[in-house]
């Protein structure tokens, strides 16, 4: 029984010794020459940023840009420099028209054209090429009769001329193309640099040698870009810049979503835009103007259907 009261006594003791021991106060000196361990953690500390909802898209409205045209210079892949005129829209960020002029003239085929479509109440602040003996102004210079624009619609147009283009009539000038489908591809690219874009919004239109620019680098923009060219109208494609019209536009349908593709010709020419029909593109429109004339020789009064009224029709359709 003492043995037994013995050894009770003595774990007690011990169970004190240790107890004391593993709590002994380190003095102040102690405290200053120790790393301090309170602020370690070992388990992430939790936060107000992981409750909180994630942050929604401001309803700011971005003023628009001046409606004055700008001066927009830029180069195609091989070096030439390229000029013309950029024409913001009364809302930002906006739709793109990029135009692309016919072998007969240069940017200034389209001074009118933009001014409307831009539809800001500015007048065309640049002269009109004019021919000798003239006495009319030709259609595409003459406002008055364009079709009236939607109060509501405006739109940003991106207007150059091509290398080598010399200005309205130069009919018995020989002009190179042979750099035009670097210069349609290179305008497209430069429009997603330009203010005030709507870079998921963008058209092309194009004339002639330029209906086929537009489409191609239409789809060229696609390739580079996937969805920001969003359709081409053409004003009587003929395959001529190295790429084939109807092929082209089979591409643009095979895209996700397919891309819009109208063609505009007379009757002597439609017959690309006919075949252009059988291929496949879901998106595809062509319309066949009564006449002889081709080009920009569409953008005129009296004829039906209206070409200027289809390319109010192809905006408002393409550009939702």
């Amino acid at each position: 029984m003492k043995k037994q009261n013995l050894l009770f006594t003595g774990i007690v003791c011990l169970s004190v010794i240790l107890f004391t021991g593993c709590n002994t106060i380190p003095t102040s000196s102690e405290n200053q020459d120790s790393p301090t361990t309170e602020a370690v953690q070992t388990e992430p500390i939790s936060t107000f940023t992981e409750t909180l909802s994630p942050p929604t898209p401001t309803s700011k409205v971005i003023d628009p840009l001046s409606a004055v045209p700008q001066k927009v210079s830029f180069t195609n892949s091989a070096g030439t420099e390229l000029r013309g005129f950029y024409y913001p829209a009364a809302v930002n960020p906006a739709p793109l028209v990029v135009m692309m002029h016919w072998t007969n003239g240069d940017m200034s085929d389209w001074y009118e054209v933009a001014t409307w479509l831009q539809n800001r109440g500015l007048q065309n602040p640049f002269p009109n090429p004019e021919m000798p003996g003239q006495t009319e102004p030709v259609s595409w210079w003459n406002p008055t009769w364009f079709p009236k624009m939607p109060a509501e619609k405006s739109y940003g147009v991106f207007i150059f001329s091509f290398s080598g283009s010399y200005p309205f009539p130069n009919i018995d000038k020989q002009v190179d193309t042979s750099g035009w489908l670097d210069d349609a591809q290179s305008a497209m690219v430069k429009a997603l640099e330009l203010e005030g874009v709507d870079t998921s919004q963008i058209v092309s239109i194009g004339s002639v040698h330029g209906a086929d620019g537009a489409i191609d680098a239409c789809q060229y923009l696609n390739e580079q870009y996937p969805g920001a060219c969003k359709g081409s109208l053409a004003l009587s494609p003929g395959s001529y810049l190295l790429k084939d019209y109807p092929v082209t536009v089979d591409m643009l349908g095979k895209t996700t979503p397919p891309t819009t593709a109208w063609c505009i010709g007379m009757e002597y020419e439609i017959s690309i835009c006919e075949y252009a029909a059988t291929l496949g593109n879901s998106t595809f429109k062509y319309f066949t103007i009564p006449g002889q004339n081709q080009g920009n020789l569409l953008l005129s009064p009296d004829l039906d259907p209206l070409p200027m009224q289809l390319i109010l029709d192809f905006l408002d359709e393409t550009l939702k």
